[in-house]
């Protein structure tokens, strides 16, 4: 997408797309943001069929009288050379790396110009105090046109910091995740969760022919009680201290009931709490 050339990279799919090319030209590109015509397309599986811009308007038509796979043998052509395919084995090695930094000495180490030159690149970037995060956003629509997003950020914390004014303009709230990619990591986890919580497999009226009269699924458990906890640590930060937090607990009597204590104690007992035959 033509937003990575300012550094901005919009995934609708984009990056799982890249990850699942083979080999690691989908990684070269994610890095990069270098730009791929139909060949390179092509060879990571962004594109299944190339069809020269001069028949588009006919493919449209066949398309329109005829089955899709029809239509397409009648106009699919060989696309132009690509760049990718040539750099294949330096491309493999080189970034199959763990890190980003490993990367980076294995293009270096490789001895071709162009890798020498992201490298120059890469460490001047460095020595001017860029840094890089990855924040994906958690509120949709309503969350952007409120500015109430939720940013999941991954990257150094000096980074993070330095980018929380920003992002404090396009939400209510910054989460540092952890280091690179833990962003995304989070926002994995976030659209999995929120997958579960809207499953229509069971609607209210299979549930009711399956005999329940009420269902509480688990994030709504979840969710009750990290507000709950969210608004407690609050609490302690403010006041220091847990008192103004008792009538609101759970007593510790009532805790065990709920956890089944005597029964665990019961079964512990009955395992460990034995004695050797004499003898022995």
């Amino acid at each position: 997408m033509p937003e990575t050339g300012i550094c901005f990279v919009p995934d609708v799919g984009g990056t799982c797309l890249l990850a699942l090319a083979p080999g690691e030209p989908g990684t070269h590109l994610s890095l990069t943001g270098a730009a791929v015509g139909a060949a390179d397309a092509l060879l990571c599986g962004l594109a299944d069929h190339f069809v020269p811009s001069e028949r588009l308007d006919r493919l449209v038509e066949d398309l329109a009288r005829t089955p899709g796979h029809e239509a397409l043998a009648a106009h699919v052509g060989q696309a132009p050379p690509g760049e990718l395919a040539g750099h294949r084995e330096r491309i493999d090695h080189c970034y199959a790396a763990g890190t980003v930094e490993e990367i980076a000495d294995r293009l270096v180490a490789s001895g071709v110009p162009a890798a020498k030159e992201a490298a120059a690149a890469r460490a001047a970037h460095d020595a001017a105090g860029h840094r890089a995060l990855d924040a994906p956003v958690s509120g949709g629509v309503v969350g952007a046109e409120a500015a109430t997003l939720t940013f999941l950020a991954g990257g150094g914390e000096a980074g993070f910091h330095e980018a929380e004014p920003l992002l404090a303009t396009m939400g209510k709230r910054a989460v540092h995740c952890g280091g690179t990619g833990a962003g995304q990591a989070a926002k994995i986890c976030n659209n999995m969760i929120l997958s579960i919580a809207m499953s229509r497999l069971l609607d209210a009226a299979t549930l009711e022919s399956l005999g329940y009269s009420i269902a509480l699924y688990p994030v709504t458990y979840f969710r009750l009680a990290m507000e709950a906890v969210e608004d407690g640590l609050r609490t302690l930060a403010a006041e220091g201290t847990q008192e103004s937090l008792l009538p609101r607990m759970q007593t510790r009597s009532r805790l065990y009931e709920v956890l089944g204590s005597e029964d665990y104690s019961t079964f512990d007992s009955a395992v460990f709490d034995f004695t050797l035959p004499p003898g022995n």
